[in-house]
């Protein structure tokens, strides 16, 4: 990677205040990465392989939802997803904790997904300082009226990938989220 693409990067990153051990992680990952068209992990540890291409994956996903859906971010499709995850309507403090925001982001994604008639924010009947998010089935009649798309997405996703990998990943992505606060089991 030239010097010019470095330096742009490391303006960038510094303006926008995120930390020097992310700063220096992120241009790791550009420059062993992205730069010559082609991804190469040669002298670079799994550790920063597995950071990068954690944001390199997730934004190519976001990318392709938020293409998909026009009234919802990939983050509100990811909470709604989430929302099915619970035995019972969880209250926006059980989903932030699932989903990795804070609350007044999880708060502010709830009330767009109510205007847009997605769920409902309802005050629990046993403490009132507690809103609980509903589901009002309009995301799954989205997805039981067109799942061709998600079937097409999902296959190529886990293309060529054996089913024993799937579970060491998954295995391996429950210990990571674990290890920085996460509760999934």
């Amino acid at each position: 990677m030239n010097t010019l693409a470095t330096a742009l990067f490391t303006v960038i990153f510094n303006f926008l205040n995120i930390d020097i051990i992310y700063n220096m992680l992120y241009i790791k990952y550009i420059t062993c990465y992205v730069f010559g068209g082609h991804m190469k992990l040669k002298g670079i540890s799994e550790e920063y392989a597995i950071y990068g291409t954690l944001f390199s994956l997730s934004n190519r996903i976001q990318t392709i939802g938020d293409k998909e859906f026009t009234d919802i971010t990939m983050k509100q499709h990811f909470l709604m997803i989430a929302l099915g995850m619970f035995e019972e309507p969880p209250t926006l403090k059980e989903m932030a904790e699932l989903i990795g925001c804070s609350y007044q982001n999880v708060k502010r994604m709830a009330e767009h997904l109510h205007k847009g008639e997605y769920l409902n924010i309802l005050q629990d009947s046993k403490d009132k300082r507690k809103l609980l998010l509903v589901s009002t089935g309009k995301l799954e009649g989205m997805a039981d009226s067109n799942p061709e798309k998600t079937i097409v997405f999902m296959s190529q996703l886990y293309k060529n990938i054996p089913r024993e990998d799937l579970v060491t990943t998954l295995n391996t992505l429950m210990k990571m989220d674990k290890n920085i606060g996460g509760i999934i089991e």
